[in-house]
């Protein structure tokens, strides 16, 4: 309330003039009335039973500025381009009972969609005055939603009489106490205590609303609004939860004791860049990119057209800035990498070109925190090192010793499975014991390659090996498949080794395959064709997929380019020769 109001600690009584009693200050004529004027004063009697006259402020012209939030540029309010007076009478009676105040009473039960004064009792209205005075010194009582509303709808049509620092902590106040109880309020007020910043100029505290930022800034239509609210620099946290395309929380990885050392390491990591500044790494402000909106203040909201504007608003935007976005979302994916490293999971993301100075803020901060997630060249050499054979000399005699032995594994694998003979490929059923009989050459090839290697040994160690293959031999080599597409088709369909459960072509369904094939071609006519017969937009089949696709081997398989959805590079190969 502003520093000039003097206000009325009277007890109410009965005899107070009933809301809506309150008339203009002099009669118009029905021609007038149709003009639907703003009134310019409120008049009314008080308990005296004299006349008293209460000036309304008029409108002020549009201004433009700078608030003080670091991601709002430039407001611009525009007074409302028309007049309409259905909500005078609400606006007159607020202003009659601004300075009254009421002893604590009892709850009085009161229930509207759109409360106003003329539908309230004298006790309705007493406990209301009453609840009124407790909410503006910070204190709350248990209170029926509809006397919240109302409130602020008075705080609202009174905003351009009283202080605007009175208005802000009328509904922090409101928001504060109440959100608990009522969690509607987080979505009525902040729309309108954002609208009313911008229009006043006034700030609220964010300390006070810290508990309730995070809410405020997913429902508002402004989110930008509360993440700069205080702030003067891009902060970690707002870009790592509004600027990124991949969600690591919902990684097939982090879950269970995993979590935590996510949530530490990439919040971790993305403080090191963004505090490393515009010279050492490419995340700052100047990434951001700018916006603008128009807006109708005080959206759903009781309100006189006194003090309802339309704000024009320039804005640097989290979510928007496409450049920015893609940054974080490969540096995420860079660091998640490197945590699964070191937790021996081989599996990895696709990553995108991140700018060097990026990679290596990374890098050095996993290898002094993390060390067994080193990510460089040298990791993957020293891995390869452990399936390198063992040093030994090339002679025929050991030769001969690998394949002595491993013809007597398939002897026992034989008398294992229930047989010591076999089919040699020709009908001829062979003894395993006569195998030791034949000769250790493989004999005379068409193949190129392999034989002439062989031969190139025997002659080297100038022994000649004779004899036919050995029939157990032959019987294998008979049942393996002809290098080709034959074995990739049989790897697709999940028959091979190494997609035992079927691949991704197992978890797509038939519209989602032909989708798939049309992303190959980048076709979008055929895509918006498929998508369309199975009921769904491109983007949604494109989403389902892709999350199939990070289920099945923790990537996605598609992305947007031009208005169509095209196979990711690093998988185009791979998914051009399955069978869909």
């Amino acid at each position: 309330m502003d520093a000039g109001s003097v206000k009325n600690t009277d007890t109410v009584e009965m005899d107070i003039p009933e809301p809506g009693t309150a008339v203009p200050s002099e009669k118009k004529s029905c021609s007038q009335k149709s003009a639907n004027k703003p009134l310019s004063s409120v008049s009314y009697v008080n308990d005296t039973g004299m006349r008293k006259e209460i000036p309304l402020p008029k409108k002020t012209g549009s201004r433009t500025y700078s608030p003080e939030n670091g991601l709002i540029d430039r407001v611009t309010v525009l007074n409302w381009h028309t007049d309409y007076s259905y909500y005078e009478q609400f606006r007159a009676t607020a202003l009659r009972l601004r300075d009254y105040d009421s002893e604590p009473c009892a709850p009085v039960p009161f229930f509207s969609y759109m409360p106003q004064y003329s539908q309230m009792t004298a006790d309705q209205l007493r406990f209301y005055l009453y609840v009124r005075g407790e909410i503006c010194e910070g204190r709350y009582p248990d209170t029926e939603y509809t006397y919240l509303l109302l409130l602020i709808y008075e705080t609202i049509n009174l905003s351009d009489v009283n202080a605007p620092e009175y208005t802000m902590t009328i509904l922090c106040n409101l928001l504060c106490g109440y959100a608990g109880t009522y969690e509607r309020l987080i979505l009525q007020l902040g729309d309108w205590i954002c609208d009313f910043a911008l229009i006043s100029g006034v700030m609220p505290p964010r300390e006070k609303l810290a508990p309730f930022i995070g809410k405020l800034s997913d429902s508002c239509y402004l989110k930008e609004f509360y993440i700069g609210l205080g702030k003067t620099q891009v902060c970690a946290s707002d870009i790592l939860k509004y600027s990124s395309a991949y969600n690591y929380t919902k990684s097939r990885y982090a879950t269970g004791e995993n979590r935590a050392l996510y949530d530490r390491h990439i919040s971790a990591v993305l403080e090191k860049i963004v505090s490393a500044g515009a010279g050492a790494a490419a995340v700052n402000a100047a990434m951001l990119e700018k916006f603008s909106i128009t807006r109708d203040s005080y959206v759903g909201a009781l309100c006189s057209p006194f003090v309802k504007k339309r704000l024009e608003i320039s804005y640097f935007s989290f979510s928007k800035s496409h450049e920015l976005r893609f940054l974080i979302t490969d540096i995420l994916k860079y660091t998640e990498n490197h945590l699964r490293q070191s937790l021996g999971i081989r599996s990895r993301l696709s990553v995108g070109k991140l700018p060097e100075n990026i990679k290596k803020i990374a890098d050095d901060y996993f290898r002094e925190n993390l060390p067994n997630s080193s990510h460089g060249e040298d990791d993957s050499a020293a891995y390869e090192k452990l399936y390198e054979p063992a040093p030994s000399k090339l002679t025929p005699e050991a030769a001969r010793a690998i394949e002595e032995k491993s013809w007597q594994t398939t002897e026992r694998l034989l008398e294992a499975f229930g047989g010591t003979s076999f089919d040699d490929g020709g009908g001829n059923v062979q003894s395993s014991e006569n195998k030791k009989a034949e000769g250790a050459s493989y004999g005379a090839s068409k193949e190129s390659g392999s034989n002439e290697s062989a031969s190139a040994f025997n002659a080297s160690a100038g022994e000649s090996l004779s004899g036919s293959v050995p029939s157990a031999k032959k019987a294998c080599i008979q049942t393996l498949p002809s290098a080709g597409t034959e074995f990739i088709d049989a790897q697709a369909d999940g028959s091979g080794e190494d997609n035992p459960d079927g691949g991704l072509p197992s978890v797509l369904n038939e519209d989602e395959k032909s989708f798939v094939r049309a992303a190959l071609a980048c076709d979008r006519a055929l895509q918006k064709s498929i998508a369309k017969q199975a009921g769904l937009s491109p983007s949604l089949m494109a989403d389902a997929i892709n999350a199939k696709a990070a289920d099945e081997f923790g990537d996605i398989i598609l992305e947007e380019k031009d208005g169509a959805f095209c196979v990711l590079e690093d998988y185009y190969d791979e998914i051009s020769s399955v069978k869909l």
